[in-house]
């Protein structure tokens, strides 16, 4: 393992050609509905799982278009916040760096714990909080992309990456 700033990443990833799986591990703020929760902004989520990255989005929709028997169509559109750097997965916004990721591989699900003032929940302190998650809408994913299963695509902040293995190398974020 190797300890790395977030400049020696993003030179990594610049680095990186082609299409290639990774695993990663980030910490992120759980997004909770607010009113009466009283777990608001005390929850975290830790989930390590394997990622495509330098993937093309429109061309992974059209695949899986053709797999599932349909028109291979899918036009991706323009991204609505953020710079790409060209050629890159690295986007750039208000002076943060962000990584595209693909989740591509239903199979391979991601390995989640998660935390409340920065220790692991238990099974019951769980069962109180998962009520006050927001729901993620896949429904507009799968009417856009005209799939039966959505292709998900996620901007990682670089700074909730806490661990990345790349080609064999083992990163930890400093």
């Amino acid at each position: 393992m190797t300890k790395i700033t977030i400049n020696d990443l993003v030179r990594e990833l610049i680095l990186l050609k082609g299409s290639t799986f990774i695993n990663i591990r980030t910490k992120t703020k759980v997004t909770m509905n607010k009113t009466n929760n009283p777990f608001y902004d005390r929850v975290e989520k830790d989930t390590w799982q394997v990622v495509n990255i330098n993937f093309d989005y429109e061309n992974a929709v059209n695949n899986k278009l053709t797999k599932e028997g349909k028109e291979a169509d899918f036009e991706a559109k323009a991204r609505k916040w953020g710079e790409r750097v060209d050629n890159t997965p690295i986007i750039t916004h208000k002076g943060e760096f962000y990584v595209e990721l693909g989740f591509l591989n239903d199979k391979q699900k991601p390995k989640v714990t998660y935390l409340l003032d920065g220790n692991v929940a238990t099974e019951d302190e769980l069962l109180a909080i998962k009520p006050f998650f927001k729901e993620k809408n896949e429904e507009t994913l799968l009417e856009h992309q005209g799939t039966e299963n959505v292709v998900k695509i996620r901007d990682v902040k670089l700074s909730n990456i806490k661990e990345i293995k790349i080609n064999g190398n083992h990163y930890i974020l400093d």
